[in-house]
């Protein structure tokens, strides 16, 4: 008796909590109910200039969600596509190539390609595009973005952080897309701009085991150490950079 009542228990809980899922899938897909959509003007208050703009052009608030789902789509694949071509460019450009890399010692700014014929790689000499600010080089980040953590190198092996970053890295895209979808898109353009820079980086950590950066941005002289120069970086660290600054500028504006 007692097993069938358990039983009878367990099937009402199970019934009611399908119950409740069903009522909220109802409002997510609800046009006046959608209690995931991201409303900062859900009262009758005004909204300024600057307002109204951040919510056409920054939330793309006049757009239907199946449209902004596929200019999402389509945003994503191409910082993803650009972001992977310059890398492999940077690559192919700004990268020598030494044989028999055991003979002589490791220098400053050269790696060591094990899985190749133990080849020694270095960067050639920067190629400058505007001339004591902004150049073209080569490094390998095993970090995040902009070489921050770096540290950590010196307590653990790189491919022991390559493969916590992926891990990590990996599940903040979903967790930015799953947001992304439950608040209907609301913040469109931030979203789009992190999320595929998110994805890039990823995706070039995965296939290389690290993370390739290639633009120099420095202020010669400048009695700012940061700026000189400032961390090597990529396209998509621009993308997530550019992401988050918008990000943080809705926040103000609204």
């Amino acid at each position: 008796m007692a097993a069938v009542r358990f039983f009878q228990i367990f099937s009402k809980g199970r019934a009611r909590l399908f119950l409740s899922l069903n009522h909220l899938l109802a409002a997510f897909v609800s046009s006046n109910g959608a209690i995931f959509k991201d409303q900062p003007h859900s009262n009758n208050t005004p909204r300024s200039a600057k307002q109204i703009w951040v919510h056409k052009y920054i939330y793309l608030e006049n757009v239907s969600f199946k449209n902004k789902l596929i200019i999402f789509v389509i945003g994503v694949f191409l910082i993803v596509s650009l972001d992977l071509m310059t890398k492999a460019w940077a690559e192919k450009n700004f990268v020598r190539e030494v044989t028999d890399a055991y003979k002589t010692p490791l220098a400053a700014g050269e790696y060591l390609v094990s899985f190749v014929n133990d080849e020694r790689i270095y960067a050639i000499k920067e190629v400058a595009v505007i001339d004591h600010f902004w150049s073209f080089t080569y490094t390998r980040n095993y970090n995040i973005g902009f070489s921050l953590l770096s540290f950590l190198e010196r307590y653990f092996a790189r491919e022991k952080i390559s493969y916590a970053f992926i891990f990590l890295q990996g599940m903040a895209v979903c967790l930015l897309i799953g947001y992304f979808v439950l608040t209907r898109m609301g913040r469109y353009v931030p979203f789009v701009l992190i999320i595929g820079g998110g994805i890039a980086n990823v995706l070039d950590r995965s296939y290389r085991g690290y993370v390739v950066d290639f633009v120099k941005w420095y202020w010669e002289g400048s009695p700012i150490a940061i700026l000189n120069p400032w961390p090597l970086f990529n396209v998509a660290d621009v993308g997530i950079s550019l992401g988050i600054c918008l990000f943080i500028l809705s926040l103000l504006v609204e």
